[in-house]
């Protein structure tokens, strides 16, 4: 299996790329896909993956600029686009194939031959995922996606983390920022550390929790005076945290 991401500013083409894969490259999975390049930007390293289809233009980064942009991976890059303009510079930055839209299915077939032949003669490498497994083990700070890249923080820098829609904003001792993900990202970064979800909107450090009030429904006050609701069904399994049984 080849594990894929797709990027593509068109929603109906990124569907499309999808379709086509699923009817002729069945043995590519598509891990996810991104109408944004500055979410995929946070997204691709994340992943891992064996296959990069990119869009060359784009609005805000193009395709050449994420790949600029992107720590080094180990992904085969593909460029799907409608103009042939930029063939030249992109097997300068060592694509494997360049393909026009519309795009067939069809056409990759060479090009995943190729790769399971040479992936099947060259000597096994450790899989990349029990790699980066590894290394995420050892790790002491987490990287916070934002639109113009990633910022690293120590968990318990983080006093608490506010939805935002489709971001969050984190609150710091000294200052805040805002995640270019969902809460429950950030949720799932801090697994195994001592945060819980006291409300859909709220996730808190409970090292930085100083007390807990049952006056206006139930809320907690943070280490920097902050006053924070607790959804009603949290209630209880947020004191039994603290309970002495």
């Amino acid at each position: 299996m080849f594990k894929a991401i797709l990027v593509d500013d068109e929603v109906h083409a990124l569907k499309t790329l999808r379709w086509e894969l699923e009817q002729h490259c069945p043995e590519v999975e598509v891990l996810a896909s991104y109408s944004r390049a500055e979410e995929a930007l946070a997204g691709i390293p994340e992943y891992a993956p064996d296959l990069l289809f990119l869009d060359i233009e784009m609005p805000r980064m193009s395709g050449f600029d994420l790949i600029a942009r992107l720590p080094p991976i180990q992904a085969n890059i593909i460029f799907i686009t409608a103009y042939d303009k930029y063939a030249i510079q992109a097997f300068r930055v060592n694509a494997i194939n360049y393909f026009l839209k519309p795009f067939d299915g069809q056409e990759l077939r060479p090009t995943l031959d190729r790769l399971r032949q040479a992936r099947d003669e060259r000597d096994p490498l450790p899989d990349w995922s029990e790699r980066m497994a590894s290394l995420k083990a050892k790790l002491t700070r987490i990287a916070i996606p934002q639109l113009e890249g990633l910022t690293m923080l120590r968990p318990d820098e983080i006093l608490y983390g506010m939805s935002e829609g489709a971001y969050t904003k984190i609150v710091l001792a000294d200052r805040s920022l805002l995640m270019s993900r969902h809460i429950k990202v950030l949720e799932q970064l801090l697994a195994g550390q001592p945060f819980f979800r006291i409300h859909k909107s709220y996730l808190i450090n409970l090292d930085h929790l100083q007390g807990f009030y049952k006056s206006e429904g139930g809320y907690v006050q943070m280490s920097n005076g902050t006053q924070l609701p607790v959804a009603r069904r949290k209630k209880a399994e947020l004191l039994a945290l603290f309970s002495a049984e």
